[in-house]
């Protein structure tokens, strides 16, 4: 999901982030205005409320239309509800901006953003919430903070100052709508399953890969869980050269790092080990996860690839292993081509990375976790 966000997705940490001030500014302002410390004439106060509407409401569109290009690519249950919310959000923002603009900045159309944000925020942590495959794109952890000052920033931008008669509507209004934002996420969590995990291998691409996966398998563990074993040995060859020496080395890494923080059945092992294997006459490079729960293992396999004559003389020939035989064969001048995209992004043109197919193979091996009756566990 990294590479598919992409720009993106760093575009939107930095709008989001920045937004923040923009919406604590104008939270000051209306505060300072309402507290009666800035005596600001009509029009001020037409354009502060203008610009802080017209900004929230671009930041609130913009997250609708990241939330239905996730939702439209996920397979998700809930992915059409996520995708209708966020369109409905997105023109409620759209009409907080021409009510603004037709009535002059009027304090409705703060109101009625108000309420967007927190439909939003309920959207986001309520059963409605974003697929477990989305999270890295929608960036909950970046954008609460901003979105709950931005709710209560339109909340009091949305207070008539010179109508006192009408506070109380409007205040009811917004406390009912940040009660929503606050307390939407307040369900019953069940525990994760296992109190650790445990990584056979401190290679930063297959870290990135178990984090990302354990981000979306949040019944399995915790993110803050994860640790990563140095001096874990697969028992195989530096280059595998079938799946059964493929699994085996996965395996014996899981079971390592398992041993290693002697966490028993709370302690999930990860083993991951990337071999070749042939098929007919081809020869196919595989990814293979394997989770040990310390009394069994189950084993995950990514998407498989065949690897171009050129670079298997030198395997074969050389005595190399994958990324070593990328390297001579000229593909790559990476010394480092197993930590960073893998020989898949450079014949996938970007479109797959190792990341990628890492993710894969780890969540393939923690279905048992999630579906512990049906593996007999």
């Amino acid at each position: 999901m990294e590479e598919v966000a992409g720009t993106g997705r760093y575009a939107a940490v930095l709008l989001l982030r920045l937004g923040t001030l923009p919406f604590a500014a104008g939270a000051a302002v209306m505060l300072a205005h309402l507290c009666r410390v800035l005596d600001l004439s009509a029009e001020q106060l037409h354009a502060v409320r203008l610009s802080l509407v017209s900004f929230s409401a671009c930041v609130l569109s913009f997250i609708g239309g990241m939330q239905q290009t996730v939702a439209l690519h996920a397979e998700h249950a809930d992915a059409a509800k996520l995708v209708v919310g966020g369109i409905v959000i997105a023109l409620l923002s759209v009409a907080a901006i021409l009510l603004a603009v037709l009535s002059h900045a009027s304090h409705s159309a703060a109101l009625l953003l108000c309420v967007a944000y927190s439909m939003q925020l309920s959207l986001e942590e309520g059963p409605l919430r974003a697929p477990p495959s989305s999270r890295p794109l929608m960036l909950p952890g970046a954008r609460r903070l901003p979105m709950r000052i931005a709710t209560i920033a339109l909340g009091i931008a949305a207070v008539p100052a010179r109508e006192p008669s009408s506070w109380s509507t409007c205040v009811t209004v917004v406390l009912i709508s940040v009660s929503i934002s606050f307390f939407a996420h307040r369900r019953r969590q069940t525990p994760p399953r296992f109190q650790g995990v445990a990584v056979g291998t401190t290679n930063p691409c297959k870290l990135r890969a178990v984090r990302r996966t354990i981000e979306a398998f949040p019944s399995v563990a915790n993110l803050a869980s994860i640790c990563a074993c140095s001096g874990i040995s697969s028992g195989v060859s530096e280059q595998p050269m079938s799946l059964e020496e493929t699994a085996k080395g996965a395996r014996n890494r899981a079971e390592a790092a398992h041993a290693s923080i002697d966490g028993g059945r709370h302690t999930l092992g990860l083993g991951i080990e990337s071999g070749l294997f042939s098929l007919g006459e081809k020869h196919y490079d595989v990814c293979v996860v394997s989770a040990f729960d310390g009394a069994r293992h189950h084993l995950g396999l990514s998407c498989a690839f065949e690897i171009p004559t050129s670079i298997l003389s030198h395997i074969f020939q050389g005595g190399l292993d994958l990324s070593q035989a990328c390297k001579a064969s000229g593909i790559t001048s990476d010394p480092k081509l197993g930590e960073h995209g893998g020989l898949i992004s450079i014949l996938s043109k970007k479109r797959v990375s190792r990341l990628d197919y890492t993710v894969q193979a780890i969540s393939m091996a923690l279905f048992f976790a999630e579906h512990p009756s049906w593996f007999g566990e």
